[in-house]
C-alpha cells in the first residue's frame, strides 16, 4: 500500500506543478495583453500625432507657398518701379553735365563778375571827363 500512497503523491506532486505552471502561463499571458494594449494605445497615439504634424506641416506648406506667391507680387512691383525710375533718370542730366552748366552760369553771372551797369560805365566816363 505503501506504493499506492507513492503513487498518490507524485501524482498530486504532478497536479500541483501543472496548476503551477498554468497559472505562470496564465500570468504570463495576461501581462502580454497588457503590453499589447498598451503597445496599441501607444501606437494609437502616435499615429494621431503623425496626422497632426501631416496637416500642420500641409497648413505651413500652404502659409508659406501664399507667403512667397506675396513676396513674389512684391518683387514684381518693386522690378516695375525700378525700371520706371530708370526711364526718369534718363531724362534727368548727370552730375558732369550739371557741374558744366554751373561753371558756364558762374562764367557769365554779372553778380560774381566784375561788370558793370551801362548807367555806372556813363558815370565813371563823366567823371573821367569832368577831371580834364
Amino acid at each position: 500500500m505503501a506504493f499506492d500512497d507513492s503513487g498518490a503523491s507524485s501524482r498530486d506532486d504532478l497536479i500541483r506543478e501543472l496548476v503551477d505552471r498554468v497559472k505562470e502561463n496564465s500570468r504570463r499571458i495576461r501581462d502580454l495583453e497588457q503590453n499589447t494594449k498598451s503597445f496599441g494605445a501607444s501606437l494609437e497615439s502616435i499615429e494621431k500625432r503623425i496626422i497632426k504634424l501631416e496637416e500642420e506641416g500641409d497648413e505651413n506648406l500652404k502659409n508659406m507657398k501664399e507667403e512667397l506667391d506675396d513676396i513674389t507680387t512684391d518683387l514684381m512691383k518693386v522690378e516695375n518701379t525700378i525700371s520706371k525710375i530708370k526711364d526718369r533718370l534718363e531724362d534727368v542730366p548727370s552730375r558732369i553735365e550739371l557741374d558744366e552748366l554751373k561753371n558756364f552760369i558762374d562764367l557769365i553771372s554779372p553778380m560774381q563778375n566784375e561788370f558793370i551797369t551801362e548807367d555806372e560805365a556813363r558815370s565813371l566816363i563823366n567823371k573821367e571827363l569832368q577831371k580834364r
